[in-house]
């Protein structure tokens, strides 16, 4: 029985602390929540010094639902192109601004079959945005990128769980998918903040090829109701455990953090000029359709009233 019982600790991913842990996915759970209720604009900068030295300023936006997405992005230190890349439950699709007040260009359209899961075909293409779209859960170079997902995985596992006043300090294995099948396991050392609702304070990642990455989260001195919202990331990138200098500094500063508001039609084509698909009903267009009749009717009723008063007059 002792055996059976040191067998089943050794193979539990949760074994360290099952509900704690579980707790702390709740938390980001009821942060991703609040997270869909606002509107997001980022300056995104990027130094690089090894091979060679670059620099790149991008301004981006964007929303989300539990199932939608609205991002789109543009350089800022000349903003003339635009891309943006949406998702909703029934489609996704890609878009090209060439230049400011120009049409919006459609290069990629995938029509969702039933109960495909989103993002599907976009994804690739949004994927190294996506941890900046989830700066107080997600984990960036992971796919997917949402720990609540991730835990899920058969092959995640925590190593590690210790609280040390309002930090819980976690290390994990989590497993690293690729679109053709390859599966490699990362090590992630994550410090999750309860004064903050349990959002990630900070981490870091450790990659296969010794590669690793420290990421630091800055958040609001006061919440926004009971959301912590984030002021501004530094992500470090090292060639190794023993370099001293990063290759590659990224700095996100959250310009703006606004109660939302877009509505359910916003995530569609329709929304950027362009026709939609033919087929279902597309996502809000249901309460639009009834808001759409009921001010036709109140225009036919006016006239009508008006009609009749001038009958009325000698």
């Amino acid at each position: 029985m002792i055996l059976l019982l040191l067998c089943w600790c050794w193979s539990d991913p949760l074994a360290p602390d099952r509900n704690e842990w579980s707790a702390i996915l709740d938390r980001l759970r009821q942060i991703e929540r609040r997270e869909q209720q606002f509107d997001y604009q980022i300056l995104f900068e990027e130094r690089r010094v090894r091979p060679r030295v670059e620099f790149h300023a991008y301004r981006k936006y964007w929303t989300r639902r539990e199932d939608s997405l609205r991002f789109q992005y543009e350089r800022a230190e000349s903003p003339k192109a635009r891309e943006a890349r949406v998702y909703n439950p029934r489609y996704e699709f890609s878009l090209l601004q060439r230049m400011p007040e120009s049409s919006w260009e459609l290069t990629n359209f995938y029509l969702k079959k039933t109960e495909e899961r989103s993002p599907q075909a976009i994804r690739p293409d949004i994927l190294e945005h996506w941890a900046q779209m989830f700066p107080s859960t997600g984990i960036i170079h992971i796919r997917p990128l949402n720990l609540a997902e991730l835990a899920q995985d058969p092959e995640f596992r925590v190593i590690s769980l210790v609280q040390d006043g309002p930090i819980w300090k976690a290390s994990l294995a989590v497993p690293s998918r690729n679109y053709r099948g390859g599966l490699s396991i990362q090590d992630v050392e994550v410090r999750f903040d309860t004064s903050l609702g349990g959002a990630i304070r900070s981490y870091r990642l450790s990659n296969p090829n010794t590669r690793y990455t420290e990421v630091v989260h800055e958040y609001a001195a006061a919440p926004i109701s009971d959301y912590w919202p984030p002021t501004k990331t530094t992500i470090r990138l090292y060639d190794s455990t023993t370099d001293r200098t990063p290759y590659m500094t990224r700095t996100i500063t959250y310009e703006s953090i606004t109660p939302t508001k877009y509505t359910d039609r916003d995530f569609t084509l329709s929304a950027f000029g362009l026709p939609e698909p033919p087929g279902e009903e597309t996502p809000g267009w249901r309460i639009n359709s009834y808001l759409l009749i009921a001010a036709s009717l109140a225009a036919v009723a006016t006239l009508l009233f008006w009609w009749l008063a001038r009958r009325k007059k000698p």
